[in-house]
C-alpha cells in the first residue's frame, strides 16, 4: 500500500513537541513492510519554506527536521496525468463552497497534493479538514488521519 503525508503529518511525525507526533509515529511503526509513506514533492517545497522563514534560534532546528524527512520518505513528484485530476478538484471545489478565486488559490497545494494521491492510487494521510470535502468531491480519494 502506498501512503501519501501532507505536510502536517509529516511534520508531526518529526517535532517530537507536537501533540500529534506519538499517534503518527504509532501509525508508521504499524504499516506493513511491504507498505511505503511518501512525501509529495509539494511537502518538500513548503518544509523549504518553513526553513527561509523559521526564526534563527529554532532554525537548526527547523533544517534537522526537514533533513530527517527528507531521508525517511521518498518523494513523489506532480506528474502530467494528475492536471485533470486537479483541475476537476479545484473546479469542484469552488462549485461546491463558492469560494472566491482568492481564497480558493490558497488551496492549490492541497488540491495538487490530492492529484497526485489519486494518481499514484495512494491513501493521503492528513489532518486538514479540507481534504474530506475533496473527498466528497472524488469518491476515489482514499483519506487516513493519523493524527486523531
Amino acid at each position: 500500500m502506498k501512503y501519501l503525508l501532507d505536510t502536517n503529518i509529516a511534520s508531526y511525525s518529526v517535532d517530537q513537541q507536537s501533540p500529534y507526533h506519538h499517534a503518527v509515529i504509532a501509525r508508521l511503526c504499524q504499516l506493513a513492510d511491504d507498505d511505503i509513506a511518501y512525501l509529495s514533492v509539494l511537502t518538500r517545497y513548503e518544509t523549504e519554506y518553513g526553513v527561509l522563514l523559521a526564526p534563527h534560534d529554532k532554525r537548526d532546528r527547523v533544517i534537522a527536521a526537514r533533513d530527517m524527512l527528507q531521508s525517511l520518505f521518498p518523494t513523489l513528484p506532480v506528474t502530467a496525468p494528475g492536471s485533470s485530476i486537479f483541475a476537476r478538484l479545484k473546479a469542484g471545489y469552488r462549485t461546491r463552497t463558492g469560494i472566491g478565486d482568492k481564497g480558493l488559490d490558497r488551496h492549490n497545494i492541497d488540491f495538487l497534493i490530492a492529484s497526485c494521491a489519486l494518481v499514484e492510487n495512494a491513501i493521503l494521510v492528513s489532518n486538514d479538514s479540507i481534504f474530506t470535502v475533496i473527498r466528497d468531491l472524488e469518491s476515489e480519494l482514499r483519506l487516513e488521519n493519523w493524527a486523531l
